[in-house]
C-alpha cells in the first residue's frame, strides 16, 4: 500500500513538471533580439541649433520571420531603430515603445562607437550600463567607427544577412592579418580602463558600402577617451612590439625590385627594463620565425643560403620600419605607453616603477626603447624543399 502511495506522488510530481515547465515561455516574435548597437552624436538640432540629448542609440534587431525565410522577396532580416537619449538605459527603455518588443541582449555581438563619441565621453562611464546588464556578455566585441557608427549597421553584407553579425565575424577572422588590431571585448575595455591603462581598439570604416577594418583607435587610460588613431601599418608595428602576432603576412622587396612574401608562423617576444644611474630604458627582443610563401625572384637560385639570408634581411628591415614608425607615433607623438613597458617595469623593478607611476606616460615618452628583431625562414614550401635536397 505504501509503495503504491509513493508511486502516485512520483507520477504527480512529474506531471506538475510537464505542465509548468514552459509557464514563463516567451514567443520569439515577442522578443527584440539585438545583435548590434551603435552610439553616435545626435544629428537633429532644435530651433536654437542645439540638442539637449547626448546620444543617438541605434539598435540592430533581428526580424525572426525574415531570418527564417518566411517572408517573400528580398526583405531585410533586420531592422535598425534609433532613439535619442541622455543615457544609455533611457534609450534602451525607449526602444520597446517603438518596436512593441522587449529588447534582448543575450545575442549582442558588437558595440560600435563613433570616433566623435569616443573623443568626447569617458568610455568606462558610457559602457557602464552594458557592464551592469546581466544579459550582455563581456565577450561582446567593441569597435570604434570613423564617421557615423550606425552606418556599419546599415550596410547589407554580401554573405551574412545581418550587418552586426557580419561585423563581428570580420573582427574575429582578421587574426591572420598582421596590420589588424586583435579583437577587444567589453570585458577587456572594463579591465584596462579600471586599471587606468591605455587601450587600443579596432577601428572600422565604411568603404564603398562595405564595413572594413582600418587601423586602431588609441584610448588614454587616465581619462578613458580617444586621443588618436593608428594606421594599419602602425598597428602591424604595435602587434610586433607587443608580441601579439599569431599569424600574418609581410611583403618585402629584394635588390632587383622583385618581391617576396613571408608568413609569420611564431614569435618569441621579451621586454627587458634597464635602470642605470636612475635612468630607465627598455630593450625588446623579437624573434620571428615563418615561411617563405611567395617570391618572384624566379631567375635566381631561390633557396641557397645566400638567398635565404638576403630574404631574412629584407623582411627584418621591413619589420624594423614598422616598429620604429609605431614607436614614433605612440611614444613621441601621442605620448602613451600602449606596448606594456610600464607593466613590465612594475614586475621587474617595482620600486622604480612606483617613482614614475603617477606620470608614467609622460616619463615613458622620454625613455630610450631599443628594438632587436631576428627573422628566420624555417620553411620554403614544396618547391623549396625539393631544391634544398639537390
Amino acid at each position: 500500500m505504501r509503495h503504491r502511495h509513493e508511486k502516485r506522488w512520483a507520477f504527480l510530481f512529474v506531471w506538475v513538471l510537464v505542465i509548468t515547465g514552459c509557464w514563463d515561455r516567451t514567443e520569439i516574435e515577442d522578443i527584440g533580439i539585438v545583435t548590434g548597437i551603435a552610439i553616435d552624436q545626435p544629428e537633429k538640432k532644435d530651433k536654437q541649433g542645439k540638442d539637449s540629448k547626448k546620444f543617438d542609440l541605434t539598435h540592430n534587431i533581428v526580424i525572426p520571420q525574415a531570418s527564417a525565410g518566411k517572408s517573400a522577396g528580398s526583405k531585410k532580416a533586420y531592422a535598425n531603430v534609433t532613439t535619442k537619449t541622455e543615457s544609455v538605459f533611457e534609450g534602451i527603455r525607449h526602444v520597446s515603445t517603438i518596436t512593441g518588443n522587449s529588447p534582448s541582449y543575450e545575442y549582442l555581438k558588437v558595440l560600435a562607437i563613433s570616433e566623435e563619441i569616443a573623443r568626447t565621453y569617458n568610455l568606462q562611464e558610457l559602457l557602464n550600463f552594458f557592464l551592469r546588464n546581466t544579459e550582455a556578455r563581456r565577450t561582446v566585441k567593441v569597435v570604434i567607427v570613423q564617421g557615423k557608427a550606425k552606418n556599419v549597421l546599415n550596410k547589407r553584407p554580401i554573405i551574412e544577412n545581418n550587418p552586426a553579425v557580419n561585423l563581428s565575424d570580420i573582427v574575429e577572422n582578421s587574426k591572420k592579418v598582421i596590420q589588424i588590431t586583435p579583437e577587444v571585448t567589453l570585458g577587456d575595455v572594463s579591465k584596462q580602463l579600471t586599471s587606468k591603462r591605455n587601450l587600443v581598439i579596432p577601428r572600422v570604416m565604411v568603404v564603398k558600402d562595405k564595413a572594413q577594418m582600418s587601423g586602431a583607435a588609441v584610448i588614454k587610460g587616465k581619462n578613458a577617451k580617444m586621443i588618436g588613431t593608428l594606421t594599419p601599418e602602425e598597428v602591424g608595428g604595435l602587434n610586433l612590439l607587443r608580441g601579439e602576432v599569431k599569424n600574418g603576412v609581410v611583403k618585402g622587396k629584394m635588390a632587383k625590385g622583385k618581391f617576396i612574401v613571408f608568413e609569420v608562423d611564431r614569435i618569441q617576444h621579451q621586454i627587458k627594463s634597464e635602470v642605470k644611474k636612475e635612468k630607465v630604458g627598455f630593450t625588446l627582443q623579437i624573434n620571428v620565425k615563418g615561411k617563405l610563401r611567395e617570391d618572384n625572384v624566379m631567375a635566381e637560385d631561390d633557396f641557397d643560403e645566400k638567398f635565404l639570408h638576403e630574404a631574412e634581411r629584407v623582411i627584418q628591415n621591413q619589420l624594423e620600419k614598422l616598429t620604429q614608425r609605431t614607436l614614433r607615433k605612440t611614444q613621441k607623438e601621442l605620448k602613451v605607453d600602449v606596448i606594456g613597458c610600464g607593466k613590465k617595469l612594475g614586475i621587474q623593478d617595482h620600486q622604480v616603477w612606483k617613482e614614475y607611476e603617477q606620470n608614467w606616460d609622460e616619463a615613458f615618452s622620454r625613455m630610450p626603447v631599443k628594438v632587436n628583431i631576428q627573422v628566420t625562414i624555417t620553411e620554403f614550401g614544396t618547391k623549396g624543399r625539393e631544391r634544398i635536397k639537390k
